[in-house]
């Protein structure tokens, strides 16, 4: 893979991350590669120099139309580079996603406190756990905020997973 293909990798993971689009371009791309393996003749036409760009451009934004334009607009960046066949999904995977796990017994109080304490990059997974994917947040703070408030806090730690592990979560639970 050539370092151009992997800085751009880098670019859409870290472009996804900033706006918290990360498991759907992810999921959008999982799809995407799952195409090109599907029918390499596909991948082959859009690598090939005798095609013009505009048209194999083209070609992308119609089999993808339903796809974000991040993912659309990455693809044909590749495409038109001539790098479409080195799809750095081997890069993007390598990146980490840091977050700091809360289980409470109020959610809803939890959230409207961490937006308080203008903490905007978070999840609400269920009933009883929140991801905040801050990793400038200290530990200290939130916890003595969430104490002073009234949040019974169950657990909070800083936990890091892999991208891979998250394909394996949604294999998982596709069985």
């Amino acid at each position: 893979m050539t370092e151009l293909a992997k800085r751009y990798g880098g670019s859409l993971y870290d472009l996804a991350a900033e706006e918290q689009l990360t498991d759907q371009l992810l999921a959008e791309l999982d799809v995407a590669l799952d195409c090109f393996n599907q029918e390499p003749a596909y991948l082959r036409l859009l690598s090939t120099p005798g095609v013009p760009k505009k048209e194999r451009c083209a070609l992308l934004d119609k089999a993808f139309a339903e796809a974000h334009p991040y993912l659309v607009n990455f693809l044909k960046l590749l495409c038109e580079e001539n790098l479409l066949a080195e799809l750095p999904i081997e890069e993007i995977h390598k990146h980490q996603t840091e977050y700091i796990s809360l289980q409470v017994d109020d959610v809803a109080h939890a959230a409207t406190l961490l937006e308080q304490m203008d903490i905007t990059n978070f999840s609400v997974l269920d009933q009883e756990f929140i991801r905040i994917y801050d990793s400038n947040i200290s530990g200290k703070v939130l916890l003595k905020a969430l104490i002073e408030s009234g949040v019974g806090l169950e657990s909070l730690g800083r936990k890091q997973d892999t991208l891979e592990d998250y394909f394996f979560q949604l294999t998982e639970e596709g069985k």
